[in-house]
């Protein structure tokens, strides 16, 4: 609550008929002369006097405040508490102002007294235990904590000042004990029992989480605490493989719980759902048992017990859930109608009749629907309570639309209204009409859904987008504008001075982009109200957006936009005129100025608004506008001279003094930046001494420790949001960490560190908290002392936290890396299992297009032996790449393939190293790549991943882990990464099963492997086909032919080819433009192709690389390709064949193959064994496209994939 809301909400809470006090200053001290008198005689007096005259004393020392004189009004308050000890909030206003101006002592004072006249205030109390804590006096702290605790009305208080008490322990590092002490004195309470619970289990001790976690669930009654803490059991039980304890704990928890018990019923944009008690237990057993791949095996299991017991309810809920998760709709019914006549009449039954009704609507049983919604319907009319009625007939509905059964939902979704509307509980009243809206959407009772939305919107401004969006989409789908403007036009014409009406016109043409119809709708509106600023406003942006239309001048073609720009700045400016206090507008104004590239004239209007009557916040905008235009590089003095000619109108601008303090910083001119950064700071202070949350006070203290200032207010602003946060997020202990070590308190930074790492049980959440760990370093003064703190953190891990190990020794391995010590950084690099990033020679790029580099072996890869010497046709056209030494040597672990420009999206890379191991042993890959990856030991594939992230960002530290075999001495490893856009890297760690590292592995280096003596060559189309490609770009034909040669590839100069013919909606595969099963083809015929007579011709393609390219984007087309055979003899081969989309082939007029997918062409995906006829054999080849890409690759070979030299191909 700010100043003025305090001052406010005291006055109103005192007497609001009190007249206030008007006098000057010196009156006030001529009262406060006085004042003696006023104390001795105050006993006297009439009680309701005595408070007429405080009244005015404290009225005064409000307008004190609210003047910004708080040494006077610290004065004035001081002497009324004097006068009436027991006036409470005049303490408490005091104590305030005391925070306001730092005097912690004296708030302290204020808030003790505050609290013996009140005694059991729980705010008083969290304000001292708050001052306590930052004071050091833990003691303090802890009793008016407990105090807050005791002072709490709702049970529901409790919790979050619990988790405050637990993280005070925790600050003081004697959490273990005060809850052994609370347990023996019988003070242990459930929150506390499961957040030491949560404690072990983040840090994987499953075993004390697990009896602690019992402990806590014996502890309440609570459906909602019983159902959380049930979940984190059952997620213990899954990670130690106890199936066995997973089921007898489900069936034990949900036999014990009252079903008919509603825990929760949530609104939301999506619409109403209600919780009862166990759906949660047994939705996170679905999932889980879903994501280890035995769902298939919960279901058998239960469908056992359900053999055994036909009517338990916790079987027959989870084998609903199961048919429903697993499609099989028909069951779900079933057994969902089961559920419900089990005991028609109760709540959660009635949900499981809308559960049947969805189910028998899935699996196409009309009749059975319709049964179901009868009774379902009966056994609604048992709900009398007017709430209920409106959140379940919500939930009913949302089942109904959810599942496309709209007449139903509809009647439940308007029942719900009208009974919200007639009760007055009319929360979640506008939740209701967006799920009638979508009903009648779905009905496509467009209208209907109009009006549903419009009452959305007029029930909570704060659903205004949605509401908008759900009454343009159904006037879009409904052409309901359309339909309106003839009665508009009517009701203008009617009444042509009503702006009613013509406004409705005007909002249709607008919907309907009917913008110059629109424009002359706005403009009789100012006509009609022309002090009105938003019509002035609305043509601004139309004119804009009118049709352009060039005219013919004397000098040449006049641009549109410069008169319809004019239009748009008269009418911005007309709209300031009437509304001088309105920032949108000059904003609005001046980006017309930018978007025509007049930016002196935008920031005349920037500074037309700071000249203006608007507030702070919207002066900084301007200013912040402003000095973007002068942000090119070097020109920091032109905007430090703008920063500093608004200084002084600006004086109490944090946002301005920050922004000048970091330019002065930047040019270097430190003396400067100092002061500049010592007034910003007092501005916040100022701001910060007032009561704000947590986040508050953590943004800003992480705000000065990235900007490296004022480290001791670091830490305190980082301990008071430590202190204030109610929840268990790792970030508030993380950040008193970092201002610890920024202070040199390297020791109480490591608790802080501990305590963070014990929050957290997400990896993604585990990843952010090692990136920020890495990071401290830079601000800390003695970085040496740093690693050896990290060094203790990574000694006092449980073992079962070995896997955070190899973060530290990453972050020990940059800094060595940076500081020159190359041999230290590999040292603590091998200590993490990571192949140091020197050990890898690379080779790439190779093309990804259409993601097909996944699929094609650029070299080859299941091989033991590379040669360093060959050269590769890559992605680039105008070289060829070999293999090179690693072009990453951070030494960090990860290896980063550099596309922070993205030159490297869509491409394809391969690494390779050489591991020596001294003896045969059974390790684990710990691996992740952004994107696919690929690994080949030992000539072997051992490991494969698809995952694209198309944006990057998804690589993880050990996501995936491969059990494999070293064999002793040298293991060759090969790995492929496939790039989409954005990052491309990849992790690799060698470790035994519990992620240690071996530290006995020697790896070659990138020398030794590029200078290993070449091997015998091996065979590998694409090596072949690449060349060919490259020599015939660069205009060298014979060596081209030689190389496509080798690869067995019917090439590009093989084929004669015929269309296009039509292939709308998939018609060509089937029809026969040709005679298909020809051994000859006629030359000279004619034939009917899509817009045009066609014959056979040559093909062509601009390149030379095997791909019958017939061109893309001629969507929904097909082919013919013709070619011969020459063969000395009868012999079996195999064609190896691909097509992009679907495909048949003919051998001597007969065919041999026929593919239906759709799918992009890769080399050799499907192999076709036939017998070649000694001499001619003719090949007929038909290709059908969808959509963009459209060819195919042939090529014949023997069963090792090698092509035969004696067989002759058409050229």
């Amino acid at each position: 609550m700010g100043k003025g809301q305090d001052r406010k909400y005291n006055t109103t809470r005192r007497y609001n008929s009190m007249i206030r006090l008007k006098s000057s200053f010196f009156l006030v001290v001529l009262m406060l002369i006085t004042l003696g008198v006023f104390i001795v005689e105050l006993d006297a007096q009439d009680t309701e006097t005595n408070r007429a005259i405080v009244q005015e004393f404290v009225e005064k020392a409000e307008e004190l405040v609210e003047q910004d004189k708080t040494e006077e009004a610290i004065e004035l308050y001081e002497r009324i508490v004097k006068a009436a000890p027991d006036d409470f909030e005049s303490r408490i206003q005091l104590a305030k102002l005391y925070e306001a101006e730092g005097n912690e002592a004296a708030a302290i004072e204020a808030y003790k007294k505050a609290s013996v006249y009140e005694h059991g205030d729980k705010n008083v109390y969290l304000r001292l235990a708050e001052h306590f804590f930052l004071n050091e006096d833990m003691a303090g702290a802890e009793n008016a904590l407990k105090n807050a605790i005791l002072s709490s009305k709702s049970e529901w208080d409790k919790p979050p000042i619990e988790r405050q008490l637990l993280n005070l322990y925790r600050y003081q590092g004697n959490l273990e004990e005060m809850l052994q002490k609370a347990e023996a004195e019988g003070t242990l309470t459930f929150e506390m029992q499961k957040q030491h619970a949560q404690y072990y289990h983040n840090m994987g001790d499953l075993e004390k989480a697990t009896s602690y976690f019992k402990k806590a669930i014996e502890m309440t009654n609570s459906s909602f605490d019983r159902n959380e803490v049930a979940n984190k059991l059952l997620n213990i039980y899954l990670k130690q493989d106890r199936e066995d304890l997973v089921l007898a704990f489900y069936e034990n928890e949900v036999s014990e719980q009252n079903q008919s018990d509603l825990i929760s019923t949530t609104f939301s944009p999506s619409g109403i759902t209600v919780r009862f008690r166990g759906d949660d237990t047994r939705r996170f057993l679905i999932d889980a048992y879903k994501e280890r791949g035995k769902l298939q095996e919960l279901r058998t299991l239960f469908e056992r017990k359900l053999e055994e017991d036909a009517t338990s309810r916790a079987v027959l809920e989870l084998l609903a859930d199961i048919y429903w998760e697993t499609s099989d709709y028909k069951k779900a019914a079933e057994t969902y109608h089961a559920l419900g006549t089990v005991d028609p009449l109760r709540r959660r039954n009635i949900l499981s009749f809308y559960h049947a009704a969805a189910a028998f609507h899935k699996s196409n049983q009309p009749d059975k629907v319709n049964a179901v919604l009868n009774q379902a319907e009966n056994a609604l009319a048992s709900i009398n309570d007017r709430h209920s009625v409106m959140s379940f007939y919500g939930s009913f509905a949302t089942i109904c639309l959810k599942n496309e059964m709209f007449a139903p939902a509809i009647k439940l979704a308007e029942k719900a209204v009208s009974t919200a509307e007639t009760s007055g509980d009319d929360w979640g009243l506008g939740y209701l009409y967006e799920i009638l809206g979508k009903c009648y959407l779905g009905a496509k009772r467009y209208e209907d859904a109009f009006k549903a939305y419009q009452n959305m919107a007029n029930d909570d401004r704060s659903n205004q987008y949605r509401a908008e969006s759900g009454m343009n989409e159904a006037a879009k789908a409904g052409k309901l504008y359309e339909k309106w403007i003839p009665e508009q036009l009517k009701q203008v014409a009617e009444n042509p001075n009503d702006p009613e009406h013509i406004l409705k016109l005007a909002q249709s043409y607008e919907a309907t982009k009917k913008t110059k119809e629109a424009v002359a709708q706005y403009e009789r509106l100012t006509e009609l109200e022309p002090e009105n600023s938003q019509w002035y406003t609305k043509l601004g942006t139309l004119y804009q957006n009118l049709p352009q239309e060039n005219r013919e001048t004397d000098t040449g073609t006049e641009e549109p936009n410069i008169e319809q720009s004019a239009k748009s700045i008269d009418a911005y400016e007309k709209a300031i005129e009437l509304d001088p206090t309105s920032y949108q507008l000059y904003d609005l104004l001046a980006k017309i100025y930018i978007n025509s590239d007049r930016k002196p004239d935008a920031e005349k209007v920037y500074r037309r608004a700071l000249d203006a009557p608007l507030s702070m916040g919207n002066h900084e905008s301007a200013a912040q506008a402003i000095i973007e235009f002068y942000a090119d590089e070097g020109q920091e003095s032109k905007q430090i001279a703008i920063l500093e000619e608004l200084r002084p109108r600006m004086d109490k601008s944090a946002v301005l003094h920050e922004l000048l303090g970091d330019l002065y910083k930047r040019i270097g001119n430190t003396e400067k930046a100092e002061l500049t950064y010592d007034t910003w700071l007092q501005i916040r202070q100022k701001e910060l001494n007032s009561a704000q949350s947590a986040s508050y006070y953590r943004n800003f203290a992480e705000k000065l420790l990235d900007k490296a200032l004022y480290p001791e207010t670091a830490l305190f602003y980082a301990k008071r949001a430590y202190h204030k946060y109610t929840y268990s997020g790792y970030q508030y202990p993380t950040t008193l960490g970092r201002a610890c070590v920024a202070n040199g308190l390297y020791d109480q930074a490591l608790n802080h560190f501990k305590h963070a790492l014990s929050l957290i049980s997400n990896e993604h959440y585990m990843d952010m908290f090692w990136e920020d760990i890495a990071e401290v370093i830079n601000i800390a003064n003695d970085k040496e002392r740093y690693i050896q703190m990290l060094d203790t953190f990574k000694d006092s891990m449980l073992s079962e936290s070995s896997n955070a190990r190899p973060k530290i020794y990453t972050i020990f391995a940059e800094y060595y890396a940076e500081n020159d010590t190359p041999e230290n950084a590999e040292k603590y690099l091998l200590k993490t299992g990571f192949v140091p990033d020197t050990a890898w020679i690379i080779l790439g790029l190779f093309d990804n297009k259409d993601s097909v580099g996944y699929y094609t072996a650029y070299i080859p890869e299941e091989t033991t032996q590379i040669d360093t010497t060959a050269k590769y046709f890559g992605r680039d056209k105008d070289k060829l790449i070999s293999w090179e030494k690693s072009i990453d040597n951070k030494l960090d672990g990860r290896y980063d393939f550099g596309n922070d420009d993205g030159i490297k999206d869509w491409s394809v890379a391969y690494l390779w190293t050489v591991v020596i191991s001294p003896t045969e042993r059974n390790i684990t890959f710990r691996f992740d790549s952004d994107d696919q990856g690929i690994i080949w030991l030992n000539g072997e594939k051992v490991f494969e991943h698809s995952r694209a992230s198309v944006g990057g960002g998804a690589v993880q530290i050990d996501r995936h882990t491969i059990p494999v075999t070293l064999k002793q001495g040298e293991n060759t490893i090969l790995i492929k990464i496939c790039n989409s856009t954005q990052t491309w890297d990849m992790y690799m760690r060698f470790t035994d099963a519990d992620g240690n590292a071996f530290e006995d592995l020697k790896f070659k280096t990138a020398d030794a492997l590029l200078n290993a003596p070449p091997p015998e060559p091996i065979f590998n189309v694409n090596v072949n086909r690449g060349l060919a490609e490259y020599y015939s770009i660069n205009n060298m034909p014979d060596k081209a032919m030689e190389q496509m040669r080798q690869t067995g590839m019917i090439h590009e100069n093989a084929w004669l080819v015929l269309g296009p013919f039509d292939n709308t909606v998939g018609i060509g595969y089937n029809t026969e433009y040709i005679p298909e099963d020809i051994t000859q083809i006629d030359l000279t015929a004619k034939y009917h192709g899509v817009d045009e007579q066609i014959s056979w011709k040559k093909f062509t393609d601009d390149a030379f690389d095997g791909f019958i390219d017939f061109g893309e984007d001629i969507d929904w087309c097909v082919a013919y390709a013709w070619t011969t055979i020459t063969s000395p003899d009868e012999r079996e081969v195999l064609l190896r064949f691909c097509s992009d989309d679907q495909s048949k082939i003919w051998l001597n007029g007969t065919e041999v193959f026929a593919d239906l997918s759709a799918q992009t062409a890769i080399l050799d995906k499907h192999t076709i064994p036939v017998t070649l006829k000694a001499g001619e054999n003719t090949i007929l080849v038909k290709v059908c496209n969808e959509e963009m890409s459209w060819g195919f690759y042939l090529r014949v070979t023997d069963t090792d994939r090698k092509p035969y030299e004696d067989l002759k191909i058409r050229e």
